[in-house]
């Protein structure tokens, strides 16, 4: 299994010097995409969840130290919750369960809109809006 970019990613998708926030909406909206079509039971359940989580982790390996920064310095805050939907993300892809997945996968996309829409508000970095 290759870690090229493909259809749901791009290659400016793990750049260090990009905002971690926007690396992570474009990475949980990859995942999305990865499962959208993807078996839920079989080997190709299994194939698809391995492929979206290295993928995943791929992406987010540059941003990864940041993202902690920025959680643990609002414990409260809105990244919680993302990281949240995705800790639940990725206990249901161990679990196998591709529904429940993409279905965390969208609540943490839904928490990154409300996290991006506060940042913009405040006049934080203009992030995209990702909709579904």
């Amino acid at each position: 299994m290759d870690l090229l970019p493909h259809r749901s990613s791009t290659t400016l998708l793990s750049a260090p010097d990009r905002d971690p926030i926007a690396v992570l909406a474009q990475a949980v909206a990859a995942a999305i995409t990865d499962l959208r079509d993807a078996p839920t039971s079989g080997a190709g359940a299994g194939a698809a969840v391995d492929e979206m989580l290295m993928r995943f982790t791929a992406a987010m390996s540059p941003v990864r130290a940041r993202i902690a920064e920025l959680t643990a310095a609002e414990p409260g805050g809105q990244l919680v919750v993302v990281i949240g939907y995705l800790s639940k993300a990725f206990t249901q892809a161990a679990a196998g369960d591709v529904r429940a997945t993409r279905a965390a996968l969208i609540a943490a996309s839904v928490a990154l809109l409300r996290l991006t829409d506060a940042e913009h508000d405040a006049g934080g970095p203009d992030l995209p809006h990702w909709r579904f």
